[in-house]
């Protein structure tokens, strides 16, 4: 099985070819760049119908000693390049949510990406809900996608771009979803909680995580400062 590529134009050729269904999450401007992957500092973001399908016809390794059916990676041009794989059902995004942006998508540079408006609600989504702060330079970049696609976001700040989701969920029937990713933040307590479905098994396996993560990074600060001396 072919794990190593001479460049990524050569990985969406083999996944076109199979007609694996996916698309590239974000980023993916410069995705065919090669020179970005050089020392590994870049990888790959996928939505596929079937994470399996993309390992199997990629040959792809996984990073994990068990296997998790996300992260994994290949090897393009000698470089190491992750590939995040994101798949319909994972809890990433709502199951009818990524099933609509895979039903919806468009080709881009020979490769498949979403639609305008499902990549800026999307964006917002990860930029916010997904990470511990939202930064400036997601505020930028959706401040501009937004004013792209003729969508008013008052004084650009993160309680309004949030607000502008909540009204995009609602109207499309989507929710905000527990991820089977535990490494993953989720700031639910910014969100309209009607909008929350509630999954009291991945929910009660994030407070776990929380916890268990929470005692390691105290013992390291114990360990510190005992060793330090």
């Amino acid at each position: 099985m072919i794990t190593r590529f001479e460049n990524v134009k050569q990985v969406i050729d083999l996944l076109n070819d199979n007609n694996v269904n996916y698309l590239i999450l974000r980023n993916f401007e410069n995705l065919l760049d090669d020179q970005i992957y050089v020392g590994g500092h870049e990888d790959i973001d996928f939505l596929c119908e079937n994470s399996m399908t993309v390992i199997e016809v990629l040959g792809a390794l996984s990073n994990r000693k068990k296997e998790d059916l996300t992260h994994y990676h290949i090897f393009v041009g000698g470089n190491r390049v992750n590939l995040d794989l994101r798949s319909v059902g994972d809890g990433y995004y709502c199951e009818e949510w990524q099933k609509d942006m895979l039903t919806h998508k468009q080709e881009y540079n020979g490769f498949y990406i979403m639609s305008d408006e499902h990549y800026y609600y999307s964006l917002i989504y990860h930029a916010i809900i997904q990470k511990v702060r939202f930064t400036e330079e997601y505020q930028v970049r959706l401040t501009k996608m937004a004013d792209d696609l003729g969508i008013s976001i008052d004084d650009n700040q993160q309680q309004n771009f949030i607000k502008s989701l909540d009204q995009y969920m609602k109207r499309c029937g989507y929710k905000y979803v527990y991820t089977r990713d535990l490494s993953i933040p989720l700031r639910f307590n910014l969100v309209d909680h009607t909008l929350i479905q509630n999954d009291i098994v991945l929910r009660l396996g994030r407070v776990k995580f929380s916890v268990i993560k929470g005692l390691y990074e105290i013992a390291c600060r114990i360990y510190q400062l005992v060793f330090s001396k």
